[in-house]
């Protein structure tokens, strides 16, 4: 009887070892399923995103590029009131445009889409002194976010976003 019992014992054991490694296996098979299945999906995802982010970039640069040269070509920029009815007519026609800016190759504002001094404007490209101080001043690079500038393309830019 105490051999029949050991044999139980022993088969149990052995039973429950490869039931174990059996459901551990499908476990770990399922898991490596499903994380693959994901980092696919996560992939498609970013991509779509990055696609739209570049093509809503390329579609705000080519907005401001072409109120640029409609203001530098009709000379339309010398007369502010006109050229802020423009500036304005552009800025609701698009939203997502926060304001717009055009400077001389010095770097000294010909046409701004608000009323107030360029200065006091938040977002704009801050220039820090040899002192270490920041001052507000004239850049000539496009602002697509706080932490990035694009150099600007030709000698009349500085719009900014």
């Amino acid at each position: 009887m105490y051999k029949t019992m050991k044999h139980i014992k022993l088969l149990y054991v052995l039973t429950l070892s490869v039931m174990t490694g059996v459901f551990l296996w499908f476990q770990v098979k399922t898991y490596g399923n499903i994380r693959n299945q994901l980092v696919e999906e996560s992939l498609h995802y970013n991509s779509h995103f990055a696609a739209t982010t570049g093509s809503r970039l390329h579609e705000t640069e080519l907005l401001l590029d072409m109120m640029g040269h409609q203001l530098l070509d009709n000379g339309l920029y010398l007369n502010q009131k006109k050229s802020q009815a423009v500036m304005a007519k552009m800025l609701t026609r698009f939203p997502s445009v926060v304001g717009f800016g055009l400077t001389d190759p010095k770097g000294n504002y010909i046409a701004v889409s608000y009323r107030e001094d360029p200065s006091n404007i938040k977002g704009l490209k801050k220039k820090t002194t040899r002192q270490g101080r920041v001052s507000t001043g004239p850049c000539k690079a496009m602002q697509w976010s706080s932490a990035e500038f694009i150099s600007a393309r030709s000698e009349t830019s500085g719009f900014f976003h």
